[in-house]
């Protein structure tokens, strides 16, 4: 996570509700402070530089998608069993 110390540097919440604040905080600098309320403009969910990558192995004899272009296949999206062709 990040918290806003004028510029939003990395850390760990250590605490709930610390002496009236939703966030105790241990910036990785060693400084413990304090998220005074509970906003992405205090503390936010840490930011990656680069998105990950995400890698699929598929076996073998499955058919990628490119090359079953044109064919539709019906995939259940909710739970009342809306469907959408894909």
């Amino acid at each position: 996570m990040q918290a806003n110390v004028g510029q939003f540097t990395n850390g760990t919440i250590t605490k709930l509700w610390d002496d009236g604040n939703p966030y105790r905080i241990s910036l990785d600098n060693g400084t413990e402070v304090w998220g005074p309320k509970d906003t992405d403009l205090y503390v936010r969910a840490l930011v990656d530089e680069e998105p990950p990558k995400v890698v699929v192995n598929m076996p073998e004899d499955m058919v990628s998608p490119a090359e079953s272009a044109g064919t539709a296949a019906n995939v259940t999206v909710s739970d009342d069993g809306e469907e959408l062709s894909l």
